[in-house]
């Protein structure tokens, strides 16, 4: 595979795609992921079922929203089976989509996951990418999960301030990205040292593959680099992370870099 060279920085301005997810409401329980749903303008509340308790603590915050006041049990009708809602249940309008075409190489990292299924790593993924700068979040959709739900809590807010952007094939989309200008760079053992790759005023896509599985083939093949986070276990036994610490720690080195 022929390696590219990591593309000069480009400026170009960064938009919201216009089109609506095909869901009525989203579903979206848990206290700071309903503030961060009701704080955020680009969604509107079509309903609030809350404790008294949960109610008072959105009015001591400041909130003064209109809510249905309902019991422990009646709540629970309105969450997914064994959630954790803290007392809250809101439903809210779907955020709109946004396409590849919106994200530049000088807008901050990317993070595609490649067979990560599982709602709340997305979930923590997405806060740790909120956390460091990235631009956007991008899986198959494929067995995504829903954005709404587990997956929203566990993202803690974090949703309503970064784009999920769903793609029906991650070798295209990769591609796609290439072209905007974008460094791709896939996380697995045995690769060069990450802090050795990245460079400031790049754009990068860091792919991030299924504990145990990792990347596939075709993923791994459209990846200009393969890097490894650096490990200092003393005895080499512990030499990985879980995929939601791993993608924190190559955002961090990643935003190391656009800072120096």
């Amino acid at each position: 595979m022929t390696k590219r060279k990591p593309p000069a920085k480009q400026s170009s301005k960064t938009s919201r795609g216009s089109h609506s997810a095909s869901a009525s409401h989203d579903i979206i329980y848990g206290f700071h992921a309903v503030k961060a749903a009701l704080g955020n303008p680009k969604r509107q509340l079509k309903q609030l079922y809350a404790s008294q308790n949960a109610a008072a603590s959105l009015k001591n915050d400041g909130l003064d929203v209109p809510v249905q006041l309902v019991s422990a049990s009646e709540l629970a009708r309105y969450a997914p089976e064994d959630a954790v809602h803290q007392g809250l249940v809101g439903l809210f309008s779907p955020l709109a989509l946004v396409d590849l075409e919106n994200l530049t190489p000088d807008g901050g990292p990317v993070i595609l996951l490649d067979q990560i299924t599982d709602p709340h790593n997305i979930g923590a993924i997405m806060r740790s990418a909120a956390v460091f700068g990235a631009q956007a979040v991008i899986t198959a959709d494929h067995h995504s999960p829903a954005l709404t739900g587990t997956l929203a809590k566990a993202a803690s807010g974090a949703l309503e301030h970064l784009p999920l952007i769903t793609v029906k094939n991650i070798a295209r989309a990769l591609e796609q990205l290439k072209k905007l200008g974008f460094f791709v760079i896939g996380l697995a053992e045995g690769g060069t040292n990450m802090t050795d790759l990245v460079e400031a005023n790049t754009g990068y896509v860091l792919v991030m593959g299924a504990e145990g599985r990792g990347m596939r083939r075709l993923t791994r093949e459209h990846c200009d680099f393969i890097a490894e986070i650096p490990c200092s276990s003393r005895d080499g036994r512990f030499t990985t992370l879980n995929v939601s610490n791993a993608a924190a720690v190559a955002l961090f080195i990643a935003q190391q870099a656009r800072s120096a």
